[in-house]
């Protein structure tokens, strides 16, 4: 069951700029080659709906791959990885409901910053994070809404802070956060969280709610490099 929530879950996210990239062509396939100001409305968003659909193609593709470690299937090794490349792409499979909900995203990651493990397993945490910080932006009325990213590094270890100035998550269910079946929202089912935490955990990393920021911030940890532990364990 919690294999099918999932595939379910993270395969919406997935769907969702390739629906939207229908919707576009459905309503602006004849202004593509006008000579008006629709044609030229038409042809600016052409490149990013292009871009989006692919990208949501792609994470489709990679599905059974992200949801490997719940098989108990050995994956590929993990490698090192462009932090800010995973970001970027994620940003790209949010930006219409982002748009729509007035969203924006501060990203003050540097783009010299790598990451070892599975790419995936960080890009689905990520998504999970940013569709569920839109979400509750847009039950907000604040006049900018935004989603932080920033990051401090410890060690080989990287920790990723995900900030938004939505509204604070009531204490009493701080503890809950992670618990399969626990959510907030009316049509969720209360495994996004816990996708993303078994997500970050394969990849030797974390995910980690703090209540101690004064926006709504959860962090993620991920190592760097290699850890020589997992060298040792091949001999």
């Amino acid at each position: 069951g919690n294999v099918v929530a999932q595939v379910l879950h993270e395969g919406r996210a997935y769907i969702s700029p390739v629906r939207e990239a229908n919707k576009f062509f459905e309503k602006f396939s004849r202004d593509l080659t006008a000579t008006d100001r629709y044609g030229d409305y038409a042809r600016q968003r052409l490149p990013n709906t292009l871009q989006g659909m692919k990208l949501g193609a792609e994470g489709i593709h990679k599905l059974f791959d992200d949801i490997d470690p719940i098989s108990g299937r050995k994956r590929s090794k993990p490698q090192e990885f462009n932090l800010n490349e995973v970001i970027q792409k994620v940003e790209r499979l949010t930006q219409t409901v982002q748009a729509n909900a007035e969203v924006f995203i501060e990203n003050q990651v540097s783009n010299t910053l790598n990451c070892f493990g599975f790419m995936g397993d960080l890009q689905a945490a990520l998504l999970n994070l940013f569709t569920n910080a839109t979400h509750w932006l847009d039950t907000e009325e604040t006049e900018y809404k935004k989603i932080s990213i920033s990051t401090e590094e410890h060690e080989d270890t990287l920790r990723i802070l995900v900030s938004n100035n939505g509204p604070k998550i009531p204490p009493i269910h701080h503890e809950r956060l992670f618990n399969a079946g626990f959510t907030l929202k009316t049509a969720g089912h209360g495994l996004g969280l816990v996708i993303a935490r078994e997500a970050m955990r394969n990849s030797n990393g974390d995910l980690e709610f703090s209540p101690s920021y004064d926006s709504t911030t959860f962090i993620l940890t991920i190592p760097t490099k290699a850890k020589e532990v997992d060298t040792n364990e091949k001999h």
